[in-house]
């Protein structure tokens, strides 16, 4: 997809209203008509033009000038792609955080009074380099061939764990023991089809950032044998391999004491997976820092593969049969 240079956009800049509770998401347009219901997430103008986020598309056209006012509540967001987020300060400038675009080159400097000029390339992104994604930043890792999140998504609104995820044009997240603090330290815990964004496709985006994806089991497959396993370990189920769990994991302060933490080769890979527990299917959440369970975008019949590692425990346990209502963590991979 060709990427199209922004230009200049003057936005309006109200700082004395709270931020609109309304997630509604620009998704961009190949035109300059920005008053078109379609462009929009939840399929309707934002009331009186106030918007939480804007997201520009790789196609999209930004008017040289402002065709509409928007007024951006205070913290909400501007982002260009999977990378370029500028945030609201509330003081009618535009601070921003994380600069990359979609083709992972830094852009610099912009953002006086609500006025968005071009920026200077000044260094080029690589896998090892943070990863900004509404305005948080998530460490990289390059494993082989593969660049991954070296971090546990956390994004959404954190909902109450007796309730499931549904399908209303809102990310949503559960945060162990309904603690924000945990999502904080841990991410998200996500079902299935939420974590899919209600698709059943292998390798979606998903609820990752653009330019990344949902790793199907056979991507995790390729990490592990990266980290020594072999084929045949690989398309095993249960335990396999010998240590790649361990190499795989990281922080051994939150980790329970145990083999995985005192293997010799403990967290060697970069990949920092840490103990998050899980949401099990009747809301209540279990077992943080003991163990840890991972998504992957495949299915298996009605059910997902999905990974998990356990303290006491050097390998790494795949199972086909995760049930989708459970809420565990997620990493992305880039495409």
């Amino acid at each position: 997809m060709k990427y199209t240079k922004i230009t200049t956009i003057i936005l309006a800049l109200v700082v004395s209203i709270a931020l609109y509770a309304q997630d509604n998401t620009f998704n961009g347009t190949a035109d300059t008509n920005w008053d078109n219901a379609s462009n929009w997430s939840t399929g309707k103008l934002p009331p009186s033009h106030i918007v939480q986020k804007i997201t520009i598309a790789a196609d999209c056209v930004v008017p040289a000038t402002n065709s509409t006012d928007y007024t951006f509540a205070e913290g909400s967001t501007f982002q260009i792609n999977s990378g370029i987020t500028f945030t609201n300060s509330g003081m009618g400038t535009w601070t921003m955080n994380g600069t990359y675009d979609k083709d992972g080159t830094y852009v610099g400097n912009l953002l006086v009074n609500g006025k968005l000029e071009p920026g200077t390339n000044t260094s080029t992104w690589s896998c090892g380099d943070p990863l900004i994604y509404d305005g948080q930043s998530y460490a990289t890792v390059q494993v082989g061939g593969q660049c991954w999140m070296a971090e546990n998504l956390n994004i959404g609104t954190m909902v109450n764990g007796n309730t499931n995820q549904t399908d209303n044009s809102v990310i949503e997240k559960y945060c162990y023991n309904n603690d924000a603090a945990n999502c904080a330290t841990y991410g998200g815990h996500y079902q299935w089809d939420e974590m899919m964004q209600y698709t059943t496709i292998e390798s979606t985006q998903g609820v990752c950032p653009t330019g990344w994806h949902l790793p199907s089991d056979n991507e995790w497959k390729t990490l592990e044998m990266q980290l020594g396993m072999s084929q045949a370990q690989a398309d095993g189920t249960g335990y396999r391999g010998t240590n790649e769990g361990s190499k795989m994991s990281g922080n051994a302060a939150l980790w329970k004491n145990g083999v995985l933490e005192n293997d010799l080769e403990f967290n060697t890979s970069g990949f920092l997976i840490l103990p998050a527990g899980f949401r099990n299917t009747s809301g209540s959440s279990n077992s943080q820092s003991d163990d840890t369970y991972l998504w992957t975008s495949s299915e298996s019949g009605t059910h997902a593969p999905y990974r998990y590692l356990f303290y006491n425990n050097t390998s790494v346990y795949r199972s086909t049969f995760g049930t989708k209502n459970a809420g565990y963590s997620i990493r992305c991979v880039r495409d």
